[in-house]
């Protein structure tokens, strides 16, 4: 929103959070399946994106005026694409986040029929909320203004948390939020309150379980059941898919970091996201070392293998950007034995998506 003008949307946005009319939660600055990568690339994923929500919605300057970023209080933890498992929530304990957030396939099938609300799993201190799958891709999947099923689902729980991505009110629905303001009204007319998933896990209202299951909210039960995990984003039948997560193993597996062997003192105010901004570090090795550590985490976004696990695929411009992407990023690494096993994959990837869209037409 930064980089393409909106000041005032941020502006706005910031003395919204401040009114506490908007809750902030931890994730990932890239978009990455958390419960696909190792768990440095996480925490590397997880600290860029606070400091980023720090720059933007926190304080600048310490209590003695010394360069630094206030993080603003981050209680929960949204995974992207709901991916999640044992280890990812490991990570998150150790962070020390209140909360994070699940689909109801995470919640082990001897918990019962309700599978969704608060749950303290043994020997972690962080929170599994697991939202309302039905209510929440009731409101997902509506396309008129008719909020009467949802209402219903609504009230026929004691209390439900809803997921739902932000681009339902807008992009995939151009009424969305028309939607949402007749949805609230509805809901203000019934007596139903609305409160943030923080102050809903202050409840206490919290079952205890053994573990979650490893899931995403696009799994199903049978899913579950039958190993595949991910059946939006691994398609080991789909070869353009199965290409992609071999050079990202890959990748992920030679690339070693050196920005933690350089002093950051003085770069406490940098958005290093910004490439321009990037250009203000002096020490070249530094500064090269962090450009590339961040192409690498931009190159881990999902949505580049969610698209492919289309036949024919989806929205091939993710695709293509994802390939020219890592193809940057092995360049600048240097590494031959990579250099040689990525870049024939990426340009049958490429091949085979423009087959794809040839076969469309």
């Amino acid at each position: 929103m930064d980089r393409y003008g909106y000041k005032e949307w941020l502006a706005d946005l910031k003395t919204l959070v401040e009114a506490e009319k908007v809750e902030l939660v931890g994730s990932g600055a890239y978009h990455p399946l958390f419960s696909k990568i190792p768990t440095d690339f996480a925490e590397k994923q997880i600290i860029l994106n606070e400091y980023a929500l720090g720059y933007y919605f926190g304080k600048r300057g310490g209590f003695d005026g010394d360069p630094s970023i206030m993080i603003p209080n981050l209680e929960g933890f949204f995974s992207p694409e709901l991916a999640v498992s044992m280890d990812v929530l490991k990570i998150i304990d150790d962070l020390g986040y209140v909360w994070m957030l699940v689909d109801e396939t995470s919640i082990p099938k001897d918990v019962g029929n309700k599978r969704h609300g608060v749950f303290e799993v043994e020997g972690f201190k962080t929170r599994v909320v697991a939202r309302n799958k039905k209510l929440s891709e009731l409101i997902a999947n509506k396309r008129d203004l008719e909020v009467r099923g949802i209402l219903q689902s609504a009230s026929s729980a004691k209390s439900s948390v809803v997921s739902i991505n932000g681009e339902i009110f807008g992009h995939h629905n151009e009424r969305g939020i028309l939607l949402l303001e007749t949805l609230f009204d509805a809901l203000k007319k019934e007596r139903v309150e609305v409160v943030t998933v923080s102050e809903y896990v202050k409840t206490k209202d919290e079952r205890q379980i053994q573990g979650i299951v490893e899931s995403t909210w696009n799994t199903s039960q049978e899913n579950t059941d039958s190993g595949n995990l991910y059946p939006r984003w691994v398609a080991p039948k789909n070869k353009i898919n199965k290409l992609q997560w071999e050079v990202m193993d890959k990748l992920l597996s030679l690339y070693k970091s050196e920005t933690t062997e350089t002093s950051l003192i003085g770069l406490e105010e940098i958005p290093v996201w910004d490439i321009k901004e990037l250009e203000k570090i002096e020490d070249q090795k530094l500064r090269e070392s962090m450009e590339l550590d961040l192409l690498v985490l931009k190159s881990m976004h999902s949505c580049q293998f969610y698209q492919t696990s289309y036949e024919p695929v989806h929205s091939p411009g993710i695709i293509f950007g994802a390939t020219a992407l890592l193809a940057t990023v092995v360049s600048k690494m240097g590494n031959a034995a990579l250099d040689k096993y990525a870049k024939p994959r990426l340009d049958e990837i490429n091949e085979l998506v423009e087959a794809s869209l040839e076969s469309q037409n």
